[in-house]
């Protein structure tokens, strides 16, 4: 005749499987959740013992979510904390510079993607608004402090052929000074030849009184600005 413990095992096994598979998928965070809701669970056949298996298993939840939370900002913080960085607007200085000669570039958190969006106004040497490019994606690698984008384009003439490519920056954050880049960008202009040209491109910072006048209504105080901003490259 079967004893009380006999009748027992099955259900321990079944509690220790449902543990063990737990701990596979997410670790110990989602073990820890897990063995929480099933002393919470037991607060319920265990009448005597009820508020004991209550707290007991709120704890073990409330510990299994607050490593799983610590866990995830330990992976992310570097991700995040890089990508802070490079939000705010830079100078794009191109070279070879016959057409393009510099970029006012602006990276703001892309919140659809979870990325950066960068976006730019291109500007010859003698200060003309020329073309506008926004990137399609982007993504970063916080250990090597790089990041990579595909972009497209528009001159604004309107005669002029979308533009894409691909592009890449390699920052430097001294202890001193301010941050830098340098790169480079594939540019293709698509329905030609698909000749595929390479730019280099260096980064600096930007002031908010540049972007003023970037944006700003006064194109002789724009033109004046990317001038200066070309010779300071330079």
């Amino acid at each position: 005749m079967p004893t009380k413990s006999d009748s027992s095992t099955p259900a321990v096994r079944s509690i220790g499987t449902t543990v063990v598979d737990a701990f596979k998928v997410g670790g110990m965070p989602l073990a820890t959740v897990v063995c929480g809701a099933l002393a919470i669970g037991l607060s319920q056949a265990l009448a005597e013992y009820s508020w004991l298996c209550l707290a007991i298993g709120l704890l073990l939840v409330l510990v299994g979510v607050g490593v799983a939370v610590w866990d995830q900002a330990r992976q992310f913080g570097p991700f995040i904390d890089f990508t802070k960085k490079l939000q705010g607007c830079w100078w794009e200085r191109i070279t070879p510079d016959a057409s393009a000669a510099i970029s006012f570039l602006r990276i703001d958190p892309n919140v659809t993607t979870g990325t950066l969006r960068l976006r730019g106004r291109v500007f010859d040497r003698d200060g003309r608004h020329i073309a506008d490019w926004d990137s399609v994606d982007s993504c970063v690698n916080p250990t090597t402090e790089k990041l990579f984008y595909y972009w497209t384009g528009q001159g604004r003439k309107g005669e002029s052929r979308a533009q894409n490519g691909y592009g890449e920056f390699d920052f430097e954050f001294p202890a001193e000074g301010k941050p830098t880049a340098h790169g480079r960008y594939s540019d293709t202009t698509l329905g030609q030849d698909g000749k595929l040209v390479t730019k280099l491109t260096e980064l600096r910072q930007a002031s908010p009184d540049d972007e003023k006048v970037i944006f700003g209504d006064d194109p002789a105080a724009t033109t004046a600005l990317i001038q200066t901003r070309i010779r300071q490259f330079d």
